[in-house]
């Protein structure tokens, strides 16, 4: 079997892939290539030189054609608002109070409250990139004026679904205040989470979570201190900006017993209303399985809220123990991913989802699977696979 990595050759995806006998291809000939690991910015490239390849059993692509759906932070919030006011008008009490309140620029943004604390994110970019904390609404409004004049409006029609218009397309959120935090230091927890198709929705979810934190005291209007992200972090302090989940949960313990791990169990529930809101809009090929770093911020009182679901989240390694993680992660998702029969446990990851979604939202738990464990449970047992216990 025959691989190309286009995140380069000599990460920790190609030598996870050359552990399980894959041979990586010396020129990235996509013709030639039985697994595609794909960067979202060549993805299209790939589609157009060799369509007949999504079709066949033998052939795997990391991505879905138009998973940004869900990796599109616009995208997602538009989906969620849009099952919330269904489920609402349907009187079915499904909760997506995860997402933060949203508006989408420029179309709502007269409809923005000037009296909340707001964060400002392209809808497009990811690694917090031109992410900023407007120090009140003036700010806000100076910024909007400098990068949405009429005339830019009338020249781009920004539409939603247009990619030629994406640099212009941000969401305004509710920022949540005041975070939970780790020694007065904010953090966000990434979640892995593998989907081995949309339809029918097959979802799995990773043990070896982790939390990113700031590298500096928590401070609302400081950008370091605000965001998570660990290349916005890093060049202000390179230590310690990941620590394992089964960590944070101890500490956290000792003040507040068992509401982390609740809040952890509620956010999987999230991520699977995340991805049936989208399951029905996402183009389902057989060749197209997609790892999604979903991340999750809860506020002081261990209320989950998902920021964002990335579609290549970082592979990057940091240390020993992080390179451990990714390893474990990649091997165990991989067997998934070419297992056909592959149910409930394996290794690090933990289906729980599997059913074909549609769009009556009263049927939407039956593919729940339920389990005596939740990844709550599960961020306990994760330094046995780091260590390799």
């Amino acid at each position: 079997m025959k691989f190309i990595n286009q995140f380069g050759k000599n990460g920790i995806t190609s030598i996870v892939l050359q552990e399980r006998g894959f041979i990586q291809l010396e020129k990235e000939d996509v013709s030639q290539a039985d697994l595609i690991f794909a960067s979202v910015d060549k993805l299209k490239d790939i589609y157009t030189a060799i369509p007949q390849k999504f079709t066949k059993q033998t052939f795997k692509i990391s991505h879905f054609r138009n998973h940004g759906q869900i990796t599109r932070k616009d995208m997602l919030a538009y989906h969620l608002r849009n099952a919330a006011k269904t489920s609402k008008k349907l009187g079915l009490g499904l909760d997506f109070s995860f997402l933060p309140t949203t508006f989408f620029l420029p179309m709502e943004f007269t409809s923005i409250p000037q009296n909340i604390k707001l964060i400002v994110k392209p809808a497009c970019l990811a690694r917090g990139a031109k992410i900023f904390i407007p120090d009140s609404y003036q700010d806000l409004n100076s910024w909007y004026n400098q990068v949405y004049s009429k005339l830019q409006i009338k020249k781009q029609q920004l539409d939603m679904n247009n990619d030629d218009s994406s640099e212009f397309i941000y969401i305004v959120q509710n920022y949540i205040s005041p975070p939970l935090t780790l020694f007065n230091h904010k953090f966000d927890c990434r979640i892995y989470v593998l989907v081995k198709s949309f339809n029918p929705l097959n979802v799995w979810i990773c043990d070896l979570a982790f939390a990113r934190v700031a590298s500096a005291d928590y401070d609302d209007n400081s950008r370091i201190s605000g965001l998570t992200n660990i290349s916005v972090n890093k060049s202000n302090n390179p230590q310690e900006l990941k620590i394992q989940l089964n960590k944070v949960n101890q500490i956290l313990d000792l003040e507040s017993p068992g509401k982390f791990r609740k809040g952890i169990k509620d956010s999987e529930m999230s991520i699977i209303r995340c991805l049936q809101v989208v399951s029905d809009k996402v183009i389902q090929e057989q060749a197209c399985f997609e790892l999604l770093g979903f991340d999750v911020l809860f506020d002081s009182d261990y209320k989950n809220y998902i920021m964002e679901a990335n579609a290549s989240p970082s592979l990057s390694i940091d240390g020993n123990d992080d390179r451990l993680l990714k390893k474990r992660m990649l091997h165990d998702m991989f067997s998934i991913v070419y297992d056909e029969d592959a149910t409930i446990r394996y290794g690090c990851w933990r289906q729980i989802y599997y059913g074909s979604v549609g769009k009556n939202m009263k049927t939407w738990d039956q593919g729940i699977i339920e389990s005596n464990q939740s990844l709550a449970d599960d961020i306990c047992r994760a330094s046995k696979f780091i260590r390799g216990d």
